[in-house]
């Protein structure tokens, strides 16, 4: 593809956020059943198929819980969640493993183990594995992007005998809530050794790549989980990024991979403590928010035959002066562009975001 193209491509199209993508939710919101007797229910179609242009087409679901449609969005703030060694040293360190401790100058906490295991803590980040993590992380791949990419091999819907998704997800909810995460929703990825075996391949720092001197066996089924903080029951976006749509939809909040011994990759980054009040942040009238998306497209000189596939409600925190943070609804329209070139076809993630309450685009 040409490299002026793609550059330009790359500038109109993928101004996104990171977020994950999530499943139902497991760990309750105290916001959401509030009584507001002034609220009447807010019209969101679950539906919507609308041709915008001649190369762009909307035939997409509507992701909305019905909370929003009933009661509104709660006006919520939120502070940057900031952890303490000792507690993360408590969930997930034995200090019988412990070999050597060491503290970064920019800061944070390091420990390493004598078994290999790692664990990393800042104000605001976490990062834990066993040396076992490094078999099923060249087995699983995500980016879509990329020619390794397999995530589609893996089921969704797998329980595997030593604990199901169901008693994994009660046992995340209780780390979660000692961290101060009151409200996430999971994505389930089962891993079982037989894929794992076939697809795993390293790399060396050559670029050559072999398949990992592993014996592989029942012990290896694992869960690779999605975790996402959410506010008012929709997916939290913990900052912004140029990302392509894809991986705003593959990742989270937090990362966990889970085996028959427990966790044993654990990574988390920017979580929030939030705090609602009674009062409703009006939404944009659907429609418009619609004929904003329409607008934007229309001023764009299209190269590219666009079907937007997804219309989600998604939380942004957006900062404010004294440190603390603003829950700001944003919708996002996701699906794929298609082109061809030199009698090539191409496919990429394509993604709009905008405000739900002003009507705007938010593209920085």
């Amino acid at each position: 593809m040409n490299k002026v193209k793609l550059f330009l491509f790359f500038v109109l199209f993928s101004l996104l956020f990171v977020l994950a993508g999530c499943g139902e939710s497991s760990i309750s919101n105290g916001a959401i059943g509030i009584d507001n007797p002034e609220q009447s229910p807010i019209e969101i179609p679950y539906a919507y198929e609308k041709q915008i242009s001649d190369r762009t087409n909307i035939n997409a679901e509507i992701e909305v819980p019905d909370t929003i449609r009933e009661e509104g969005f709660y006006t919520a703030s939120a502070e940057l969640l900031n952890y303490d060694d000792s507690q993360v040293e408590g969930l997930f360190w034995n200090k019988d493993n412990t070999k050597e401790e060491m503290y970064p100058e920019d800061g944070g906490k390091a420990i390493y183990g004598l078994n290999g295991d790692f664990l990393f803590v800042s104000s605001t980040y976490l990062s834990y594995y066993t040396s076992w993590a490094q078999y099923p992380e060249c087995a699983f791949y995500s980016d879509i992007r990329t020619e390794d990419y397999n995530r589609n091999l893996y089921k969704k819907d797998m329980d595997f005998s030593f604990k199901s998704r169901e008693e994994v997800k009660e046992e995340l909810d209780q780390v979660l809530n000692q961290l101060g995460v009151e409200e996430a929703v999971y994505d389930f990825y089962a891993l079982d050794y037989q894929t794992m075996e076939s697809e795993a391949i390293v790399y060396d720092i050559d670029g050559g790549s072999e398949k990992p001197d592993y014996s592989w066996s029942e012990k290896d089924n694992c869960y690779y989980i999605y975790i996402c903080q959410t506010c008012n029951g929709v997916p939290l976006l913990s900052g912004r990024t140029q990302e392509l749509n894809e991986m705003v939809k593959n990742h989270a909040t937090v990362d966990v991979l889970y085996n028959m011994d427990g966790i044993a990759e654990f990574w988390g980054k920017y979580l929030y403590k939030i705090k609602y009040d009674d009062k409703i942040r009006p939404l944009y009238d659907f429609d418009a928010i619609v004929s904003v998306f329409q607008q934007k497209q229309e001023l764009m000189l299209a190269e590219y035959d666009t079907v937007i596939d997804s219309i989600s409600l998604y939380a942004l925190p957006t900062e404010q002066k004294n440190g603390t943070y603003e829950i700001q609804p944003v919708w996002i329209f996701s699906g794929n562009s298609y082109w061809t070139e030199n009698g090539e076809d191409y496919t990429y993630p394509y993604a709009m975001i905008i405000d739900a309450v002003s009507g705007e685009e938010i593209t920085e």
